[in-house]
């Protein structure tokens, strides 16, 4: 399986589809309503009906109608079914738990709690990429760390979510280095015959503060070489053991977590990315926020493949797409306290050349978030990828 990887940027790359899907006036919203008044997070996947699943971190929620956030509940995460019908786009959020609201996704151990990260269907199936955190300082925005990550497959996910078959196990432990982003599935052959399946994408390696590499890795699983591989590996990743191996500068997975051994792709990265393909199919684009703390852009790196060894591929520099006005003292929707983050593009809804991309706007005073609503919800701006070089 190591040696099965003189493909595997080319293959990273070329996934996530982006096919334009709904009129052109079906363009994202999120408005607070059915008692959700606001999350964060913000990653969407396209559900085989036609209709895409939204992610969403700590959300609001309240207990009944016409309560404010003070009052409401925030949930660990919940989620959104949008679709784009003749009014344009709709969408409707869901939770567990009723008048007492609870998370979807739930770890079962106090102190901590799950925060989507990525989600990506396969077949019938959606997988959805849970970082775990604890809770070290309640009440504080940044007062948590994270202490691994799970992967968790949802079978059932166009029907109601009380139908939901999901089912969690783990993918990584510790802080360090942590499976971020999925991209394509992948299968391999060992040359004595054994079976592996499952995810490429990116793992972040927590290098010291605030600084980020960005890692291309393998998570996988054996499988059963004689049964079909698709249903096989949906199965598999449910219940059994995941392996997470980095690329090394050979071109090869090695397993483990040793971010020294791995391959750095760049060294600035944001906590959470979105990877996007361009229309003609030439090449990826990675959307984030940059890498510093607080984010004041939304920045774009394009993949550049190598001609030699598609592991060689690297990512350009990146380009600064947007500026988030609730950062610019001279914007009229400048917030003084507000912090930006989760950047991420949706390759489903497209307009004119340009990509959707959500971001959100968060307070380090809880009264900040009470009384201002243009806060902690998704912002949406359609934006221009940028050229190949």
């Amino acid at each position: 399986m190591r040696a099965a990887a003189s493909g595997l940027l080319l293959v990273l790359l070329a996934a996530c589809a982006s096919l334009e899907r709904g009129p052109p006036a079906c363009e994202p919203d999120f408005p607070l309503t059915d008692r959700w008044l606001g999350g964060d997070g913000v990653f969407s996947a396209p559900l085989r009906d036609g209709r895409t699943l939204w992610l969403f971190d700590d959300s609001f929620v309240t207990h009944k109608a016409g309560e404010g956030r003070r009052d409401a509940a925030l949930v660990a995460n919940s989620v959104g079914v949008s679709e784009c019908g003749r009014e344009g786009f709709s969408i409707a959020y869901r939770w567990r738990g009723g008048e007492a609201p609870r998370a979807v996704f739930e770890t079962g151990e106090e102190g901590t709690r799950y925060w989507p990260q990525v989600a990506l269907g396969v077949d019938e199936a959606i997988f959805v990429l849970l970082l775990k955190v604890r809770v070290t300082e309640p009440g504080d925005p940044l007062g948590f760390e994270a202490v691994g990550v799970d992967l968790a497959r949802i079978e059932g996910a166009e029907g109601p979510i009380e139908d939901w078959q999901i089912s969690i196990v783990p993918a990584a432990t510790g802080g360090e280095v942590l499976p971020a982003l999925l991209s394509s599935i992948h299968f391999s052959v060992d040359p004595d015959g054994e079976a592996h399946g499952g995810f490429l994408g990116l793992a972040l390696h927590a290098a010291g503060p605030g600084t980020r590499r960005a890692l291309p890795m393998l998570l996988s699983t054996p499988l059963d070489a004689a049964s079909e591989p698709l249903k096989n590996l949906i199965h598999a990743l449910g219940v059994g053991p995941l392996e997470l191996a980095l690329l090394g500068p050979d071109g090869k997975f090695h397993a483990g977590q040793d971010a020294a051994k791995a391959r750095a792709l760049f060294s600035d990265a944001a906590p959470e990315l979105s990877l996007v393909r361009r229309v003609d199919a030439r090449s990826s684009v990675l959307v984030s926020m940059d890498g510093g703390f607080p984010s004041d852009t939304i920045v774009a790196r394009t993949e550049l493949p190598s001609p030699v060894r598609p592991s060689d591929t690297v990512w350009s520099d990146p380009v600064t797409l947007h500026r988030v006005p609730e950062r610019d003292p001279a914007s009229p929707e400048y917030r003084k306290n507000a912090f930006c983050y989760a950047g991420k593009a949706h390759g489903a809804f497209r307009k004119d050349g340009k990509v959707a991309v959500t971001y959100v706007c968060n307070a380090f005073e809880p009264e900040d978030l009470f009384g201002d609503l243009t806060l902690y919800r998704p912002r949406v701006v359609y934006l221009k990828l940028p050229e190949i070089p």
